[in-house]
């Protein structure tokens, strides 16, 4: 299976309940609202996720700092949402940062802050996948 199509029955699965969180509740709350949303669409259509993952920064080996995926599907996929006007190059290196935080090799960006939900399948850049090979990556998550 190509990288382009990796996880594309998951990934279906989730733009779906998004949707469905979009068409019920609409534009214009604050991202929690659809975070806490996602949860219960999610656990309705027995999908599973961690909210709020939590994996380390490094530096040259030390642990720098945290981030927090707002969600990891079935520990396969990086869902980020967000509610904003639109979706600019600021959300997408967000999404890349944790690409190169973490072994994951896909990510759904989604943005709720329109009147037509938003989504962006992502994937790890050229770049990270060969400072992954380079250093032999494997990721120094927190649980």
């Amino acid at each position: 299976m190509t990288q382009e199509h990796l996880y594309s029955d998951l990934t279906y699965k989730i733009i779906g309940a998004a949707m469905t969180v979009h068409s019920t509740l609409g534009p214009g709350h604050p991202e929690e609202i659809y975070q806490k949303a996602l949860e219960f669409e999610f656990q309705a259509h027995k999908i599973p996720f961690e909210s709020q993952k939590a994996v380390s920064i490094l530096y040259k080996g030390n642990q720098v700092g945290l981030r927090y995926l707002d969600f990891l599907v079935e520990d396969k996929i990086i869902v980020e949402v967000k509610s904003v006007g639109q979706i600019d190059l600021l959300h997408e290196w967000q999404v890349l940062s944790y690409f190169a935080a973490t072994p994951y090799e896909v990510a759904l960006l989604i943005n709720f802050g329109k009147p037509k939900l938003e989504y962006k399948r992502m994937l790890p850049s050229k770049k990270i996948l060969q400072h992954r090979r380079n250093n032999k990556f494997t990721a120094d998550k927190v649980d």
